[in-house]
C-alpha cells in the first residue's frame, strides 16, 4: 500500500518498507563536541548558539552576551542553563545532544550522542515518527544534481515541519560545496529514502563508525 501526504510543501510517500521525499538540506552539527559554544567562553561552535534555542528568533541575553534560553540543541543543568564540558578538548564548550543516544553513557558524557561531523546522519519533524520512523533508522540520502550519495540514519527530531536537515558528515560525504552549520546547505533536490524497520537493537553505540552504518542501509537498500 502506498500512499502521499504533504508536509509543509513536501510530498512524503510512504510504503509497507520505506518514506520517500525531496527536500532542501540544512546542515546540523547537533551531537558534536564542538557544536556550540556561549559567546562568553571565547570558543567559536560549528554553529551559532542561537540555533541551539528552541526559537533562534529568541535573542534574550543576559550580562554575558550569551542567550537565556529555552534550549533545544544542548543539556541543560538543574539551573536551565547549558551543560559546559570541563577538561580535554572540548573543553569550554556546551554539551549539544541529538534525540537518539547510546545508554551506556551518562547524559553529561558527549559519547552518548550522535557526533555529526563523525556519522552521516539525517533528522526528521515528529510527523515522520507518525509514519512509523524510528530514531535508528537507515536511510540513503542522495542528491540528484550529482547523484552522489551517503548511508545515514535517523539521529535526531528536529522542529515540527521541518525536513531536510543532514550531518556535517552526510554533507561531506555528498560532497556539497559548504557543509558549515552556518553557512552550507542546499535549497533543493535532496532525495531521502528512509527504510521502515531496518533499526538495529540497541540502535545507537558510541563506538559504531560510518562503515557500519554503510553496512545497515546497504542490508536494506540492496533489497528495496
Amino acid at each position: 500500500m502506498t500512499k502521499t501526504i504533504d508536509i509543509d510543501g513536501v510530498l512524503v510517500t510512504v510504503t509497507d518498507t520505506e518514506v520517500q521525499y525531496e527536500a532542501g538540506a540544512a546542515i546540523d552539527c547537533d551531537g558534536a563536541p564542538n557544536a556550540y559554544a556561549l559567546p562568553s567562553s571565547g570558543h567559536r561552535g560549528l554553529d551559532n548558539i542561537f540555533n541551539a534555542l528552541e526559537d533562534p528568533r529568541n535573542t534574550g541575553v543576559d550580562k554575558y552576551g550569551d542567550p537565556v534560553g529555552p534550549w533545544a540543541g544542548v543539556i541543560v543543568g538543574p539551573d536551565g542553563k547549558p551543560i559546559i564540558q570541563k577538561g580535554g578538548p572540548w573543553d569550554g564548550y556546551c554539551l549539544s545532544s541529538t534525540a537518539l543516544v547510546d545508554h551506556s553513557y551518562p547524559e553529561t558524557d558527549y559519547r552518548r550522542f550522535v557526533d555529526a561531523t563523525r556519522i552521516a546522519y539525517i533528522s526528521i519533524p515528529p510527523q515522520l515518527r507518525q509514519l512509523g520512523v524510528v530514531l535508528g533508522d537507515g536511510a540513503l540520502v542522495a542528491d540528484r544534481d550529482t547523484a552522489q550519495s551517503v548511508q545515514c540514519i535517523v539521529a535526531d527530531i528536529g522542529p515540527k515541519k521541518r525536513l531536510g536537515e543532514v550531518s556535517v558528515m552526510a554533507a561531506q560525504c555528498m560532497g556539497f560545496v559548504d557543509s558549515s552549520p552556518r553557512t552550507g546547505g542546499a535549497g533543493k533536490g535532496i532525495i531521502v529514502r528512509i527504510f521502515l524497520g531496518s533499526a538495529d537493537i540497541p540502535a545507537w553505540d558510541f563506538n559504531r563508525t560510518q562503515d557500519d552504518v554503510a553496512a545497515l542501509v546497504d542490508k536494506y537498500a540492496s533489497v528495496a
